[in-house]
C-alpha cells in the first residue's frame, strides 16, 4: 500500500510536470534524458515522508542484483539485472552442562546466479517524463548446498580423557529459474539524467528447487570403534505463475555519459 501510494503521487508530479511543458510550448531537447551510448544504473528504493533509503534490486530469488540500461538509440535501451550471490554461513557454540563441554559447529555454503536481459522502446512524452515498454528473459541457477556439522563431547569431571565427536555432512541439489516478462513503467527526470520511478511487469516464471540429497552421519566416540550411517533421496518443488507483479514501488536511476 506504502508503494502504491508513493507511486500515485510520482505519477501526479509528473502529470502536472507534463502538463507545465504543454502549456509552455517547450519543445524536446533531451536536457534531462538519456541519449544514444549514455548507460545508467537504477535502484530500489524505501520511501516515507521523512526518510529515503536506497538498496538493490531483488532478483527472483530475493538476493540484491546489479540492475543497468545501455541506450542505443534515444528511444530504445537494452537492459539487464545481473546477480552473483554466494553464502557462506559458519555457526559456533560451547555450552557447558554439569560436568560435561559440548562444542558445536556448522558451516553452510551455496551459490546463485541470475540474469535478466531485455529491451525497453520509450515513448516522448515530455522533457522530464519518460514512459516505456519492454520485455525482459529471466533465468537463474540455485546453487548446489554443502552443510557440515560436528559435536564434540568433552567430560570435564577428569574421570577419562578425550572426546566424542559426531559428524554430519550433507548436500542438497539447488535448481533453476526461468521467465519471461513484459514491463512498463515510467523515469520522471527531476534533473539531468537522474530520475525517478516505478515499474511493473507481467508474465510467466517458472522455479524449480531441490533434487537428490545425501546425508554421511560419522560418530567417533572416545572408547569404541568408528560408525558411519549415509542417507540418500530426493525433494523436488516445482512452482510456476502467471501474473502481474511490481518489480519496484520507486527506483531511482542516473545515466553516465559525454557531456552535451
Amino acid at each position: 500500500m506504502k508503494n502504491l501510494i508513493t507511486t500515485s503521487i510520482v505519477l501526479f508530479i509528473s502529470v502536472v510536470s507534463y502538463t507545465q511543458d504543454t502549456t509552455l510550448n517547450i519543445s524536446p531537447s533531451n536536457l534531462y534524458k538519456p541519449i544514444k551510448g549514455d548507460i545508467g544504473f537504477t535502484f530500489a528504493t524505501q520511501a516515507n515522508i521523512t526518510n529515503l533509503q536506497l538498496g538493490n534490486f531483488n532478483d527472483a530469488f530475493g538476493n540484491n542484483s546489479l540492475f543497468m540500461r545501455y541506450y542505443v538509440h534515444e528511444d530504445i535501451a537494452l537492459r539487464i539485472g545481473f546477480g552473483l550471490t554466494s553464502v557462506n554461513k559458519t555457526y559456533q557454540s560451547v555450552d557447558s552442562v554439569s560436568t560435561t563441554l559440548v562444542e558445536w559447529d556448522s558451516t553452510y555454503s551455496r551459490t546463485d546466479f541470475y540474469i535478466s536481459p531485455g529491451v525497453e522502446k520509450h515513448m516522448y512524452a515530455s522533457d522530464r517524463l519518460d514512459p516505456y515498454v519492454g520485455a525482459s528473459f529471466n533465468a537463474g541457477k540455485i546453487g548446489r548446498a554443502t552443510m557440515k556439522g560436528v559435536t564434540m563431547v568433552t567430560d570435564t569431571s577428569g574421570t577419562s580423557s578425550g572426546t566424542d565427536q559426531y559428524e554430519v555432512n550433507g548436500t542438497q541439489d539447488g535448481g533453476f529459474l526461468f521467465g519471461v516478462n513484459l514491463v512498463t513503467g515510467f523515469n520522471y527526470f527531476i534533473s539531468e539524467r537522474l530520475s525517478i520511478g516505478a515499474e511493473y511487469s507481467w508474465g510467466y516464471n517458472v522455479v524449480r528447487t531441490g533434487g537428490n540429497w545425501t546425508q554421511i552421519s560419522t560418530n567417533t566416540p572416545v572408547n569404541g570403534s568408528t560408525t558411519s550411517n549415509k542417507q540418500q533421496g530426493a525433494f523436488l518443488t516445482t512452482l510456476s505463475n502467471l501474473g502481474v507483479n511490481s518489480t519496484a514501488g520507486i527506483t531511482l536511476s542516473y545515466f553516465f555519459g559525454k557531456p552535451r
